[in-house]
């Protein structure tokens, strides 16, 4: 009987596996055109945050008063007198006890404010690069000022906040922007901050107005294989060039230069080494510094380059760096390099300089055909181009500088601000890229930068 049951079984069973895999053929089929479409990834520009400050007020912001000495409590407050998208804003002075007694619309602020706004914690861990953009209005005297910067830590504003600040009788809406891209594809947590403070001259107006805050972050763009493979046998293909070239000189092995150089002097009489410069890693950033020199006449630029260990393959691409002076006396000058050719004798720079202005920086571009190191370099430029605005320039903190290079046409950013679009003849080809530091005259002079970015076949993005 047991036999019998086993032969009497067995075509069942395999009936049973036909239908099973039919099944299963049908269902494929059924699926395939949903299996075969690509993932789908946030792509470009997204939204991570914003506020037109139509609901309710503070929501998500943090609003405090620091000041001990303007006679009450003013915050941060909502106002429907002024704005730029209906039908309120914020008022740098309108909240808290004495501040929700007074009228925007007639009302000044008061002596010694200091009214801060922060939203945060913002993660970045995904993106490549983020900005936030908002609206700012100002009627200010004198030494009373808005600022905004980004922070780490919360709870140390007064020391943390270091960023721009604004002052004086605008009196209209003007756009403002924060470059996050530094802190792209970081896993360490931001803070947006907004401050008001007024000094104690008596000398005050209706303060600082905000709408609109936008944060936004690009995630890139994306795409994914299908899930089902048509080929049989794989096609190769070959090994793409990287997206982008990127340095944060944590490692002091990364191939840029670390080396140091005489300065030599000849003035007919005297001849001799007056000092030395020097470039290399120091801390988690690069480092040129040239030092004291000691000469009978220092009439020579001291100009040492560093160029990347990268050339680029495209004569399209962003290059980008953030530097600042720890010394930087007058004449001192720092910039990028955006252009060079195999030889390192001639340069194209973006340059910042040290002059009469005690917070901020001019800045001019050049181009120099036969560059010597260490002399010549930004000032000794056989052609030039020189700009008035110095907004995104910072004599003791850091300047983002970036230059789009599309064959012999550049466009500028500095600090985020966009500068103009220039003509550089002779740049095609000229694909090596780097950085550049040292004075006119007065020494020493110390620069550092604390990252250094290439993409090529891409505009920059501010």
């Amino acid at each position: 009987m047991r036999s019998d049951n086993k032969e009497y079984s067995l075509p069942w069973r395999r009936l049973a596996l036909v239908a099973a895999m039919t099944g299963f053929v049908i269902l494929g089929l059924l699926l395939l055109p949903s299996l075969a479409e690509p993932q789908q990834f946030t792509d470009g520009w997204q939204p991570l945050f914003s506020d037109h400050f139509e609901a309710d007020f503070p929501g998500p912001w943090i609003v405090t008063d620091t000041s001990t000495l303007d006679g009450g409590e003013y915050l941060w407050g909502a106002e429907s007198i002024t704005y730029t998208s209906p039908l309120s804003g914020v008022w740098a002075v309108g909240g808290g006890a004495q501040g929700s007694l007074l009228d925007p619309s007639t009302d000044t602020y008061t002596n010694n404010v200091s009214s801060w706004l922060v939203y945060g914690p913002l993660d970045l861990s995904d993106v490549w690069n983020a900005r936030v953009e908002f609206n700012w209005w100002l009627d200010t005297a004198p030494g009373d000022w808005l600022q905004w910067c980004i922070v780490t830590d919360p709870d140390n504003l007064e020391q943390e906040c270091q960023g721009t600040s604004v002052s004086g009788r605008i009196g209209t809406w003007v756009g403002g922007m924060i470059s996050l891209k530094q802190y792209a594809r970081s896993s360490t947590p931001l803070w947006v901050v907004f401050h008001f403070a007024s000094d104690d001259d008596g000398d005050v107006g209706r303060g600082a107005f905000l709408d609109d805050v936008v944060v936004e972050g690009d995630y890139g763009y994306h795409f994914a294989l299908p899930l089902i493979r048509w080929d049989a046998t794989p096609t190769p293909t070959p090994t793409p060039t990287p997206a982008y070239y990127y340095d944060n000189f944590d490692d002091d092995s990364s191939g840029w230069p670390d080396d140091r150089g005489p300065i030599y002097w000849d003035d007919g009489v005297h001849q001799g080494i007056s000092g030395y410069w020097y470039r290399g890693y120091r801390s988690g950033q690069y480092r040129i510094y040239v030092e004291d020199a000691e000469c009978y006449t220092c009439d020579r630029f001291k100009q040492p380059d560093a160029l990347a260990p990268y050339v680029v393959p495209t004569n399209q691409y962003c290059v980008e760096a953030s530097l600042k002076f720890v010394e930087g006396p007058y004449w001192a000058n720092m910039g990028l390099v955006f252009g060079a050719n195999s030889s390192n004798s001639k340069l194209y720079i973006l340059c910042l300089s040290r002059d009469t202005d005690p917070d901020r920086l001019g800045w001019f571009i050049v181009r120099q055909d036969n560059y010597e190191i260490p002399f010549d370099g930004c000032h000794a430029a056989e052609y030039g181009i020189s700009g008035e605005n110095r907004a995104g320039t910072h004599r003791y903190d850091w300047n983002d500088l970036q230059v789009s290079v599309s064959g012999n046409n550049i466009d500028v950013f500095i600090g985020g601000y966009y500068k103009g679009s220039f003509t550089m003849d002779g740049l095609v080809g000229t694909n090596r890229v780097g950085l550049i530091g040292g004075s006119a005259e007065i020494l020493p002079v110390d620069v550092r930068a604390r990252y250094f970015r290439v993409i090529p076949n891409a505009a920059c993005t501010p």
